[in-house]
């Protein structure tokens, strides 16, 4: 028995020292109870997932009303991002199951997986009736680098960007943000980049939000879009099992956008 509970001393330690090591301290942290409507807009079924599934649970664990908008069935979520048009019943179905989890209302839109910068007017015309409608405190999506230069995520950024100028900024508006030593750790496909310069418009994080135990339930959200485990397996350095790779991330990070765009 001694020597179990050494060997469980050592490897709480261990996880210790790793939560420390990949962590950013530096990084104030952000209360959440202020906001009483969210609005989260991503362009593919599973975008949620490894970004900010945490955060999303914490929303609607205080009470918060938290809509998930999603522009596309992702088709493309292959390896090589090839079209596979069977995956759009697929993973319609895994993001039903992450809102069911998280608890949130789901908005699915189809307007093509991979083609969104062709249909900014119409991405543009749609985001205004939603945010005219929810009326939203706050409004998360991907910065203007797409995290990896994606031509979606960017596209859907510029716009609601645009938007949050436009109206005055009658909404906060947050990125999605990774410190750069868990940028480090993972193979990010910027193969899919249109723009080899994407990572000038990265932001950095400048507030961090403790997710706790709500680890578990962004294991849960994750494995739910099991048709992207290929993709999610390349972008790891290490294989790890779900639920203790998340374990040493018990932040989420965003970049609250204040500066004048």
């Amino acid at each position: 028995m001694i020597i179990l509970g050494y060997i469980f001393v050592s490897i709480l330690i261990f996880w210790a020292v790793l939560v420390i090591y990949l962590n950013d301290f530096s990084v104030p942290s952000k209360l959440t109870g202020e906001f009483t409507s969210v609005l989260i807009v991503f362009p593919h079924p599973d975008d949620e997932a490894k970004s900010m599934a945490g955060t999303i649970k914490k929303f609607t664990d205080q009470g918060i009303k938290v809509t998930l908008l999603l522009f596309s069935k992702g088709e493309r979520g292959t390896p090589d991002a090839s079209e596979d048009l069977t995956l759009k019943k697929i993973r319609s179905k895994e993001a039903k199951v992450s809102a069911k989890i998280l608890g949130v209302r789901l908005i699915h839109e189809d307007f093509g997986d991979g083609v969104l910068p062709k249909k900014r007017t119409k991405l543009t015309s749609y985001l205004q009736k939603i945010i005219a409608k929810q009326k939203p405190d706050l409004v998360i999506t991907y910065d203007k680098s797409g995290l990896y230069g994606h031509p979606d995520h960017i596209v859907v950024s510029e716009i609601i960007t645009d938007l949050h100028k436009k109206l005055k900024k009658s909404f906060k508006l947050w990125y999605i943000s990774f410190p750069e030593k868990i940028l480090a750790g993972k193979k990010l496909p910027t193969h899919m980049a249109d723009n080899p310069d994407f990572a000038k418009h990265r932001k950095h994080p400048n507030m961090k939000i403790w997710i706790g135990h709500r680890f578990i339930t962004k294991s849960k959200v994750i494995g739910a879009y099991k048709s992207q485990f290929p993709s999610y397996e390349r972008g790891l350095v290490v294989p790890v099992p779900n639920v203790i790779l998340w374990s040493l991330f018990p932040w989420e990070y965003f970049h609250e956008v204040k500066e004048s765009l």
